[in-house]
């Protein structure tokens, strides 16, 4: 058994802001179902480790992943939940951009003095495809971790071809509480670190 970590790791924030710049600036993390991302606009929108952002399908049917924060004024350009969008437009001051993250237009009150400019574009994140699940990393130039994936869960052990259900939970506590605490309770998980774990089941027949 590993030693226990240091009790300051679980209740100091300066820890979490750590773990956040040296952790999950370069990790994976689950945002949703690929089956919620069928149509054009579709999106599911999300806070993951402190950062807001959201997974998108645009017109040509690509995924791609952006920082919900408008560059205008920092503010969300989508509420978080799962959806269908006709525009991306911060509600603030009418900042627009189209489902690849480009601005495309405002306000002219309001308008950017250079339209073109790369940074007026919203921050894009990576974004990959594995087996039905959508994931997202903040690090833009971030390695697929498909093949990483199936290292640690073969093929055989995981088909979401016939999804169930999903639930959602808001736990008030530090992260490594969760993980800790759900693999003293189970046997068997398979994990890709940080925070994704898939619990093989048997077939009850």
């Amino acid at each position: 058994m590993s030693p226990p970590l240091p009790l300051d790791w679980y209740t100091n924030p300066d820890a979490f802001s750590h773990e956040r710049r040296t952790l999950f600036a370069a990790a994976w993390q689950m945002i949703g179902r690929t089956d919620r991302l069928a149509v054009s606009g579709s999106y599911i929108c999300a806070n993951l480790a402190g950062w807001p952002v959201f997974v998108m399908r645009d017109a040509a049917g690509s995924l791609g992943a952006f920082r919900n924060a408008c560059r205008h004024q920092n503010l969300p350009v989508l509420e978080n939940g799962a959806g269908t969008a006709k525009l991306l437009r911060c509600r603030y001051h009418g900042w627009t951009y189209d489902f690849t993250g480009a601005f495309v237009t405002a306000p002219s009150m309001v308008a950017p003095p250079d339209p073109s400019a790369a940074d007026h574009h919203l921050q894009r994140f990576s974004a990959v495809e594995w087996r039905g699940l959508a994931l997202i990393n903040p690090d833009p130039s971030a390695a697929s971790p498909t093949a990483s994936l199936d290292a640690v869960v073969p093929p055989d052990r995981l088909s979401l071809d016939h999804f169930h259900t999903d639930i959602t939970s808001e736990l008030a506590g530090n992260w490594k509480t969760v993980v800790d605490h759900y693999f003293s309770a189970r046997d068997g998980l398979l994990w890709y670190f940080p925070c994704l774990a898939f619990e093989p089941l048997v077939d009850l027949i």
